[in-house]
Formats: C-alpha cells, sequence, structure tokens
C-alpha cells in the first residue's frame, strides 16, 4: 500500500542534533562520574539458563580447554617428559597470570577474575 510519498529526512535537524552532541562532548563529563560504582554480576546466576550458560562459558573458557588439551597431549605422548613440559607450561601460561589476577583482586583493583570493566583491563592485559 504505497501513496508515493518517500519521506524526506530532515537533514538540518540531524546537523543540530550532533552539533548539540559534539558540545556536550567537549565538557569533558563523563555519563557516569564514578565507574567504581557501576553494577558488575559476579557469581552464579540465579535462573536456570543462566546457570548453565555460566557453565559452558567456563568449561569453555582458554585456560579450561588449553589446561585439558595439554593434559590429553601428555597422556597421548604418556611419557614422564611429555608430562613435565606439560606442567611447565601450564604452570608458566596458565597460573601465573592467574595468580597476578588473584593479587589484583584481594588488593582491590579489579572486581572480579572475568575482568569485565574496561577500565580495570589494562594492568592485566
Amino acid at each position: 500500500m504505497s501513496n508515493g510519498y518517500t519521506p524526506v529526512p530532515d537533514v538540518e535537524n540531524e546537523i543540530r542534533v550532533v552539533e548539540r552532541s559534539l558540545a556536550c562532548a567537549d565538557t569533558a563529563r563523563p555519563v557516569h562520574p564514578d565507574r567504581s560504582l557501576v553494577p558488575v554480576s559476579t557469581g552464579m546466576p540465579r535462573s536456570w539458563d543462566g546457570r548453565v550458560a555460566y557453565a559452558v562459558s567456563h568449561m569453555g573458557s582458554p585456560p579450561v580447554l588449553t589446561t585439558g588439551s595439554i593434559a590429553l597431549l601428555a597422556a597421548v605422548l604418556s611419557g614422564l617428559s611429555a608430562w613435565l613440559w606439560a606442567c611447565a607450561y601450564v604452570l608458566m601460561s596458565m597460573m601465573a597470570p592467574l595468580a597476578y589476577l588473584v593479587w589484583l583482586l584481594r588488593r582491590g583493583q579489579i572486581t572480579d577474575l572475568d575482568v569485565q570493566l574496561r577500565e580495570q583491563r589494562l594492568r592485566p592485559m
């Protein structure tokens, strides 16, 4: 059902909106003045689908998959040196960064081990 009318965008109004938003951006006032108060959900979700998503997310996380893959490879090679190399790799590539994240968490520099707030990612990453 076409009446032949094609709406023309109000370009002048859009220009004014953009100019106003740029003027507000120059005030350097952040949207959230105290970003430490931004709510971050930590812990186990309450709904069943949230719990399933939480479990799948943690089982599919890089540290878990990498540790499992390295252990599987060491089991297939089944030599003492394979297990020693696997343990050394997991300690250096997984446990050292995790220990650093736990240290930052205990000092209060990050809110959770997932480092959900972008402002907190600079040091651990």
